[in-house]
């Protein structure tokens, strides 16, 4: 719940840097400068939440481990890890990193018939 929870702050955030550029440019300077400051907001909440992930995840000597495994797949990093660890729980249910991989559904089969 708390990476989906940064991901909406984050899209909230695109949202208004948008309106931040809109603002600017139409000149609307006392509504840009609001927006700025809900953008530094937004930021310092994303980094306060990403941080209590982050050490949620190093105070568990399970988890830690395997973030670490996972985030040594190339282009997989922290964000990654804490979407994968929060929505599938315990990695260890899998058999093997095959079947694992393939419940994720980054293993592609070809099918014909």
């Amino acid at each position: 719940a708390w990476s989906l929870r940064v991901q909406a702050l984050k899209d909230i955030r695109q949202q208004e840097e948008n309106r931040l550029e809109a603002n600017t440019f139409s000149g609307m300077t006392d509504v840009a400068e609001h927006v700025k400051q809900h953008i530094a907001w937004l930021s310092a909440e994303i980094n306060k939440l990403e941080d209590d992930i982050d050490d949620h995840i190093d105070r568990h000597p399970g988890l830690k481990h395997d973030a670490e495994l996972i985030t040594s797949i190339p282009g997989i990093g922290t964000t990654t890890v804490a979407r994968i660890l929060g929505q599938l729980g315990d990695i260890r249910r899998f058999d093997s990193a095959k079947a694992f991989a393939a419940f994720l559904g980054v293993t592609p089969k070809q099918r014909s018939s």
